[in-house]
């Protein structure tokens, strides 16, 4: 070899880069304060339905048909011929329902419960000047089915991220007194629950005719929420 020539630099290859994997933030947990059993008392029929806690009767709800009016659901407390406490009518002609506190026959406001998305993935409805929905999620981490599209969450609109309440219903194909339950997040207070007593019918209530709507309403829909307080900024 040339003494003279300059010898060729040797070749290093490039050390390769370690990067640390970020590790990804868990999902929230959630812990419910308080958990209700939704079930149905009858053998051949949904007409008659019990919310209970801890295995204790809560609120009975009783489903009428009119002959010529919309169907109508009533919620009692103390017994299942007890004050009424909720009453909701189906409409005949479109989705959604219409809510009213207190006895159906006094002198008082029917609130709204509408439809907010096709396909009834939504119901909103306001309530003393502030707006709420129950959404459809897939959320395991709230118990619910990540592909069945019966269970939703309550939010308050203003904060949506917060989650009030969660409706799961029963996966069970072969249980027919186990239809739902209804787990609170945060303490609302019994009163506030009472109060905020809807019936959400399940996904098809928009897209069935009112008898049909009425029966997925008795077998798969009555939730609790209740009125919660202001929303951290």
């Amino acid at each position: 070899m040339d003494s003279n020539k300059e010898a060729l630099p040797s070749y290093s290859p490039p050390a390769t880069e370690v990067t640390e994997s970020i590790p990804t933030a868990p999902p929230p947990k959630y812990s419910p304060l308080k958990t209700f059993a939704l079930t149905n008392t009858g053998t051949f029929t949904t007409r008659h339905l019990v919310l209970s806690q801890n295995g204790k009767p809560f609120l009975w709800v009783n489903t009428s048909s009119g002959f010529l009016g919309p169907p109508q659901i009533n919620i009692h407390t103390k017994s299942v011929n007890g004050p009424i406490v909720v009453a909701t009518r189906l409409r005949v002609t479109s989705s959604g329902c219409r809510v009213k506190l207190g006895n159906p026959d006094a002198v008082g406001k029917w609130h709204d419960v509408e439809s907010q998305s096709f396909g009834s993935s939504q119901y909103g409805f306001s309530w003393q000047g502030k707006n709420y929905a129950w959404k459809r999620t897939h959320r395991t981490e709230l118990g619910a089915s990540d592909w069945r599209n019966g269970d939703y969450k309550l939010i308050d609109k203003s904060c949506p991220e917060r989650v009030l309440a969660v409706y799961t219903t029963n996966r069970s194909w072969f249980n027919s007194t186990d239809i739902a339950r209804v787990e609170f997040m945060m303490e609302l207070g019994l009163e506030g629950e009472v109060k905020g007593v809807m019936v959400k019918s399940q996904r098809t209530l928009g897209e069935q005719r009112p008898k049909e709507r009425s029966a997925s309403c008795r077998q798969e829909s009555v939730c609790m929420h209740g009125i919660p307080p202001a929303c951290d900024a």
